[in-house]
């Protein structure tokens, strides 16, 4: 029989494995932003992993390759978007790549935009689609990074969200 000293009232924290895919610096910022609250939220495990890769290296096949077996291995897979009214050639194949390799995983798809405006909806509806067809969780959060902290727009969640009708919505 456990002494009481022995038993945690707390569960130990979960690691989780994040990979971004960021459009530019301030995407990629606001995102590890976002990883980082998670993690806290989750317990702050030590043991928690977060990879970066940005749109334009997708491009490189060696580093395209590297980023969907990365991928493959996560929990959350987090695409940060600003200004893309659609998603580059490059990172439209590895998304196909990477959800053809993903025959057993299930992470949680999550389109961040560090925009207040439906200007990138042609992104957000491709990652829903893609995620509706592999039967994966499918997040959006909107966020603005005007400074070194990630702000929700709950007004801009409204909006968004009535323009799009049936996006999911990861709550701020």
């Amino acid at each position: 029989m456990p002494y009481l000293s022995q038993v945690s009232a707390d569960p130990p924290a979960e690691a989780i494995k994040c990979v971004i895919i960021y459009e530019n610096s301030a995407a990629g910022k606001a995102a590890r932003q976002f990883f980082e609250r998670l993690d806290a939220e989750a317990g702050g495990n030590c043991a928690s992993s977060c990879e970066l890769w940005n749109f334009r290296v997708l491009g490189i096949r060696s580093i395209r390759n590297e980023a969907a077996r990365a991928a493959l291995a996560a929990d959350v897979v987090v695409f940060a978007i600003s200004d893309a009214v659609q998603f580059p050639r490059q990172v439209k194949e590895w998304i196909d790549l990477w959800l053809w390799l993903n025959e057993r995983g299930r992470p949680a798809v999550v389109a961040l935009s560090t925009r207040a405006n439906a200007r990138n909806k042609g992104p957000i509806l491709h990652l829903q689609a893609a995620a509706r067809r592999n039967n994966l969780s499918f997040f959006l959060h909107m966020a603005t990074a005007p400074s070194a902290h990630v702000v929700i727009e709950e007004q801009s969640w409204a909006n968004f969200m009535r323009e799009t009708s049936g996006v999911s919505a990861l709550p701020g």
